[in-house]
């Protein structure tokens, strides 16, 4: 939540800038192409089933959370119903998405023995609806809300090898964000994004031919900065 409170900070700091300014109001209407990079964090929570097992056969996974720099490309249009307010829809794609994130398996059968290794977050993109009001003469404030999409790559070590196993989990994404023109049709912008994955299992084979389940829950905070460019 501290990220949100930046944005809504900066949000107040550029209108009050953008308020002060005299002149024609910039229209934000027509197509735009920005690129951003920012600060994520990704919580993840995994669950291992064995189905059809002895009762003394378990897995319990567990993870923690991975902080790092991420970075998204994105593009969209603007439509202005009045000379208030707006809407929009766009599109973002993230090649950045921040470091691996830790991973163990503990697997008992009935002897326990642990397993290290790493998740990483990958193919992250977002599709939203953006309803915005503009602030001063140059500023547009806008909330986002949307589909994303994004890919889970899950890989151990030791108690039971998973090599890469491949989950693809998708949900809603919620964000918040202002734009403010620099020069020309250059404008920076602050955005706080929100992405709720939902459940998504894969299925690995263990060892003694066990077919094994490993579930995974997750959701991406981040706070980007950037540049775009409305045509």
């Amino acid at each position: 939540m501290k990220y949100l409170f930046f944005v809504i900070l900066c949000i107040l700091s550029l209108s009050a800038h953008a308020q002060s300014t005299d002149g024609q109001k910039r229209s934000f209407e027509g197509f735009y192409g920005q690129i951003g990079v920012g600060y994520q964090i990704t919580n993840i929570t995994y669950s291992g089933v064995v189905p059809g097992a002895p009762s003394n056969i378990s897995l319990a996974p567990g993870s923690g959370p991975s902080y790092g720099i991420t970075g998204n490309v994105g593009a969209g249009y603007t439509y202005s119903i009045n000379d208030r307010f707006t809407i929009g829809a766009g599109a973002e794609y993230y090649p950045v998405v921040g470091p691996p994130g830790n991973y163990t398996l503990t697997s008992c059968t009935p002897s326990c023995s642990t397993g290290n290794g790493s998740y990483h977050t990958q193919n992250m993109y977002n599709l939203f609806v953006a309803p915005g009001v503009t602030l001063g003469e140059d500023g547009l404030a806008y909330l986002k809300a949307g589909y994303t999409r994004a890919s889970v790559k899950t890989m151990v070590q030791g108690a039971l090898p998973i090599g890469g196993t491949v989950s693809n989990p998708l949900g809603p994404s919620f964000g918040i964000g202002y734009k403010q023109y620099l020069s020309g049709n250059i404008y920076g912008f602050a955005e706080y994004n929100y992405l709720i994955y939902q459940k998504t299992t894969t299925q690995f084979q263990g060892t003694g031919g066990l077919t094994l389940y490993n579930s995974n829950q997750s959701s991406v905070q981040n706070l980007v900065l950037g540049l775009g460019y409305k045509f």
